[in-house]
């Protein structure tokens, strides 16, 4: 038989494709039995704790969450539920997370319980979605949503086309292994002192959160709205079931430390002078867009400003136990101040 290239090509095409398709048929099969974050999947349970698991000692509670055990909700307890991702999960131990803290504090004036929904990699698709499967059958007398001003304005991009494929996925993961640092559980003992990333890394990590705050960065309108079209449906089954709500708006350490950002528009953005970039820009498109749907809205970021402490962790783009503490006080006097807590104060019938 004669040798035909084209013939040739495309018996090779055929070998890719099956190879290719074999190759995804496996690895949803293998994702199905041992369930893995580094395939993409619109479902926050790929980056879901495990029940048990021990994140700087703490074991993770049933359901793979950051926090004790829950039972039903108690008519004399303000019940509160707190979604975020990796900021409410929190790089520090339980003990300090912002949401632990929150309880702690609230419960010396009022009896309340803080539910942490916080799970580590998600955004504000996920939110909305884990608010509706797992929140609301909890029956919480207050939904707290964590927003930052950081990968939560990317997260809530529209999924790339590519995403829907678990081998590509595969290799995107592979290609980004130097970035990833493993589970959302912490082993060992916590180091609040410690830097996370080497610093190029981090600035180049800080470089690419911080494209919102240049004062012409055309995706920051799209990327508020999708924000405000996912925690909006939040507050409108909120409003549906008398549910209080607030949303947390959380500060990019560059929104915060002056000389982390000059340090990045060094490395990354040295053409580009002062009036290029606009610090609270970010606060100001997700902050009105919330406003106009009547959502209740705390944003720390003055605050967080104004203090002159080491708030994140070295090399980290998360608070330190210094950072959830004050984020932890700034939410109290919050809901203390917008909403009606008389019926669960210390002493009251």
């Amino acid at each position: 038989m004669q040798f035909s290239p084209l013939r040739a090509l495309g018996q090779g095409l055929v070998i890719i494709l099956i190879c290719a398709v074999s190759a995804e048929v496996s690895l949803r099969i293998f994702n199905t039995f041992v369930p893995t974050f580094i395939f993409y999947d619109d479902s926050y349970e790929r980056y879901r704790g495990r029940s048990g698991e021990s994140d700087w000692g703490f074991p993770l509670n049933s359901l793979g969450f950051k926090d004790t055990e829950w039972g039903d909700a108690l008519d004399d307890v303000y019940r509160i539920a707190g979604i975020g991702d990796s900021f409410a999960y929190g790089v520090v131990p339980y003990e300090q997370v912002y949401y632990t803290r929150l309880e702690d504090k609230l419960n010396e004036t009022h009896r309340t319980e803080v539910m942490n929904f916080g799970i580590a990699g998600i955004g504000p698709a996920d939110y909305r979605d884990l608010f509706m499967r797992e929140v609301l059958p909890l029956e919480p007398d207050m939904v707290v949503v964590s927003v930052y001003l950081g990968n939560d304005l990317d997260e809530a991009r529209v999924r790339e086309w590519w995403s829907y494929s678990y081998l590509t996925t595969l290799g995107t993961f592979i290609m980004k292994v130097p970035l990833v640092q493993g589970g959302p559980a912490h082993q060992g003992v916590y180091c609040d002192e410690c830097a996370n990333f080497p610093e190029e890394t981090y600035l180049s990590i800080v470089a690419e959160i911080s494209k919102h705050l240049r004062a012409r960065h055309p995706a920051l309108a799209g990327a508020a709205d999708r924000v405000g079209f996912y925690v909006g449906d939040i507050a409108d089954v909120c409003a549906r079931f008398e549910i209080d709500m607030t949303v947390l708006i959380i500060p990019s350490e560059a929104q915060v430390d002056n000389s982390l950002l000059a340090s990045v528009r060094a490395k990354h953005f040295p053409s580009l002078g002062d009036e290029a970039f606009e610090i609270l820009r970010p606060n100001r498109a997700v902050g009105e867009i919330l406003s106009s749907r009547g959502i209740d809205v705390l944003d720390v970021t003055e605050a967080f400003q104004a203090d002159a402490r080491r708030l994140y962790r070295p090399r980290d783009t998360h608070w330190n136990i210094a950072g959830n503490e004050l984020g932890a006080e700034l939410l109290r006097q919050h809901i203390l101040e917008r909403f009606d807590l008389s019926a669960w104060e210390l002493g009251a019938n």
